[in-house]
Parts: structure tokens; C-alpha cells; sequence
């Protein structure tokens, strides 16, 4: 997979693409520190690949059932390993969304690869994965990345007649970058955004404060937009910070 630059603003960096590789702070702008490099991931596996026909699937699932699910995390986990690039780099932070294999989020799918990994689940009354339903699972390198106080998570849309948000998952977590080098430290958001606004005052409000309760100015969003290409990322990151540039 390619990787491309995403350079918004000293403050924030939103990622809509697969893989992104970026430099924090100051180094947007006057050259970059060492150490300040990230690799990112960005995978909506979607749920269908994780629902087998007649499940109630109305026609959205996999007729082919276990076979996009294998498929897909057994590659899912090849990306994690960071055996994309020769020799093999995980990336700091991946955002998979709607990875409906609950016994590859519950029961050691991550654990297996060594990496840190903070979920926050929607809906899911009927069961792991069964509609209404969704997930955003942060995955981190506990060698690169420490986290520091809590993680903070939400559901930014009602489906099927729900008093309450039920779907559009978001988790976030506040980073220090570990290895001894000078303080740096960044809040992590991994989200699966409505094809509407709904929830985005609300996360951009949990951001903010997360961002303020560790000191730092520093975002990274990977998100699933669900936004048309020529939309302007720094139009949708404003929508959660009005003063990033």
C-alpha cells in the first residue's frame, strides 16, 4: 500500500486514506525532529464481511460466509505486523471500524501481535456484530506509545427506532511517545462517521477536552469520513476544532 503525506496544520491531522505517514507539530511547517515520524492505518472492513445470510442480514452479508472474515483478518493481521514495508514496520496507530469478528477484538487477535488496543462498541443488543452494530478499535504500538490517562468513547447516530445512539462508533486516547527524547504528546481518534453530521459537536467537544486535560495541541484523527473525495479534509477537521489551519 502507498503511503502519502498528510500535512493539515500544526494542530490536527485527519486521515481518510488507507496508510498515511506524517510529521506532528512544528514539523509541518520548519523541518521535522527526530523521532516525530508516524505510519497510519485505516481499514472499514464493513459488516457484511462478518455476517453470515439469513442472520437477519436483509441481503447485507457475506454468501460466501466464513470466507471474507478469514480473508480479511488474516490480512488484517499481516497489516498490523507491518509486513506491508521490507523490513517490516507496524504502524504507530491503525483505526479498524466495524470489525465485526468478536473473537478477534474479545479474545487475542491484537494481544497475538503484541500491540495495545482500546475498543468502544454501538448497538449490539441482538449480539457481537449482529445489526444494529458498530465498533472502532484503536490499535497502538506499546513500544513506540504510552498511554496516559483514560480513553474516551461514544456512538454518534440512532438507527432502528433507538432512544439512544446506537451506532457510529469513536474511540480516543491521549499518547506520550515513549524512547526518551523530548515530551510529545497527542490525542488518537479512531471514528466511523455518519454520511450526515450527526455526533460531530459532541466528538469534536470530547476531543477538545482530552486534548486540554494533557496539554498537548496535537490531533490525529483516522477516520472513515464517509465524505465525498473532493470534500476538503481541513473543511472536516474544522467541523471538530474550529482553530485548526
Amino acid at each position: 500500500s502507498k503511503r502519502n503525506t498528510m500535512a493539515m496544520s500544526p494542530l490536527a491531522v485527519l486521515v481518510r486514506h488507507a496508510w498515511a505517514s506524517l510529521l506532528l507539530g512544528g514539523a509541518l511547517c520548519c523541518g521535522a525532529a527526530a523521532g516525530s515520524e508516524m505510519k497510519l492505518l485505516l481499514w472499514n472492513i464493513h459488516g457484511e464481511c462478518f455476517t453470515k445470510c439469513g442472520q437477519s442480514s436483509s441481503g447485507h452479508c457475506d454468501f460466501d460466509y466464513p470466507k471474507c472474515r478469514d480473508g480479511s483478518t488474516s490480512l488484517l493481521k499481516v497489516l498490523l505486523q507491518g509486513a506491508d514495508e521490507d523490513p517490516p514496520v507496524p504502524p504507530d496507530f491503525a483505526s479498524i471500524v466495524q470489525l465485526g469478528d468478536e473473537d478477534f477484538v474479545r479474545h487475542g487477535g491484537a494481544n497475538g501481535l503484541l500491540l495495545g488496543q482500546i475498543v468502544h462498541t454501538c448497538g449490539g443488543q441482538h449480539g457481537f456484530g449482529r445489526w444494529p452494530f458498530d465498533v472502532a478499535v484503536l490499535y497502538y504500538d506499546p513500544q513506540k506509545w504510552n498511554p496516559i490517562g483514560s480513553s474516551h468513547g461514544g456512538c454518534m447516530e440512532r438507527v432502528s427506532g433507538s432512544s439512544v445512539n446506537n451506532y457510529r462508533a469513536y474511540t480516543a486516547q491521549a499518547f506520550e511517545r515513549m524512547g526518551g527524547g523530548p515530551m510529545e504528546r497527542v490525542v488518537v481518534a479512531a471514528v466511523h462517521y455518519s454520511h450526515a453530521e450527526h455526533g460531530l459537536p459532541d466528538l469534536g467537544a470530547d476531543l477538545r477536552a482530552m486534548m486540554q486535560q494533557v496539554g498537548t495541541s496535537k490531533l490525529v484523527v483516522i477516520a472513515d469520513t464517509n465524505r465525498e473525495c473532493h470534500t476538503p479534509s481541513v473543511q472536516l477537521i474544522k467541523q471538530l476544532d474550529s482553530q485548526a489551519g
